[in-house]
């Protein structure tokens, strides 16, 4: 992404020079058509500029959320309760507000741009494209990184790591209008943020047990598995960010590690940071969100469409399980309560 001459050939077609990483939302799209459907790196093979999942079924919902986030969230010095994305605080739905929309007329624009054909791809291909080396960039989570690591990566060393784009606008759903920005607005979104561990309550070995997740979480072993592609896990506890040697000794570079390491963390601290909405149903909002951003992606309804009717149906959710007990359960989540 580098590489002097294909700077200048991009300087050529799109009248400015781009960044390394992109940090724009209209940036990345940019320099993803630049880099789609040829071999940029001249192994005899076709790559793309982006990949991402669009299946529905394969969390499409959270591949797209990211583009929605700084388009619909307010800077977080702008409002007291940082982070409102999904609803306002008396369960308003906000995916069909300007912001909302505009995210994803990006997403789809990304699709005919900046992307390999088709509409059939899942989270798997999002990994094993950018580790294989036939695609530039993807918005995913820290699982690439591990990846990159292993023996069927040809990219090990050659990856990069940076916040998910931004934008230098955002909507303002209390005033009802478009704010543009001096700086880059960045809204990381948390998806499908942490793991837990439970027992239950019918186990005999209740000790045993707590035993074991202590031993599973304690630095050292913790320490193993967020280097480790198998785990799942990302960076959580200081010492991660501290101890480098389990992430050396799983074969990564000591300064890649360590810029994985800090971009993790700038996005679990971003103030703008928005979490996973903690509601009872939120699967079920999430499925409609799916379901009609499915139907924009084939075009069987234009972006605004599919989203008022998502956000018709998020309604009627909110009502099937009691709009104030959801309004009390969602101003929770924000702190508001």
């Amino acid at each position: 992404m580098g590489n002097e001459e294909y700077q200048k050939k991009f300087a050529e077609k799109y009248g400015y020079s781009y960044h390394v990483p992109p940090q724009t939302i209209d940036e990345l799209i940019d320099v993803a058509e630049f880099f789609n459907g040829w071999d940029w790196d001249n192994d005899g093979e076709i790559e793309y500029g982006f990949v991402r999942s669009t299946k529905r079924g394969a969390q499409t919902y959270n591949y797209a959320r990211p583009w929605a986030g700084p388009y619909a969230t307010i800077p977080s010095d702008k409002i007291e309760t940082p982070g409102i994305l999904f609803f306002e605080p008396d369960m308003t739905p906000m995916v069909n507000n300007p912001g909302w929309v505009k995210g994803m007329e990006k997403f789809i624009e990304m699709g005919k741009r900046g992307c390999a054909p088709g509409l059939d791809w899942v989270r798997g291909d999002v990994i094993n494209e950018m580790i294989l080396g036939h695609a530039a960039m993807a918005i995913d989570w820290g699982d690439i990184g591990p990846n990159s690591q292993g023996e069927q990566s040809k990219v090990k060393g050659l990856i990069g790591y940076a916040l998910s784009p931004g934008t230098n606008e955002y909507w303002d759903w209390r005033t009802k209008e478009w704010v543009k920005t001096d700086q880059v607005h960045y809204a990381p979104v948390h998806c499908f943020n942490g793991w837990s561990w439970y027992i239950t309550s019918t186990t005999p070995y209740p000790d045993l047990c707590w035993d074991f997740i202590k031993y599973m979480i304690s630095p050292e072993i913790s320490g193993q598995d967020v280097a480790n592609p198998f785990s799942g896990y990302q960076p959580w506890r200081i010492s991660h960010s501290t101890n480098l040697e389990p992430w050396i000794k799983a074969g990564w570079d000591e300064a890649e590690a360590k810029e994985y390491i800090e971009n993790t963390l700038a996005v679990t601290n971003h103030p703008n940071a928005v979490i996973d909405v903690r509601l009872p149903g939120a699967a079920e909002y999430e499925d409609v969100f799916e379901l009609y951003l499915t139907t924009a992606l084939s075009g069987e309804h234009t972006p605004q469409e599919a989203m008022d009717l998502c956000a018709k149906e998020w309604d009627a959710i909110t009502d099937r399980m009691g709009r104030e007990e959801q309004k009390k359960f969602y101003q929770q989540h924000l702190g508001l309560r």
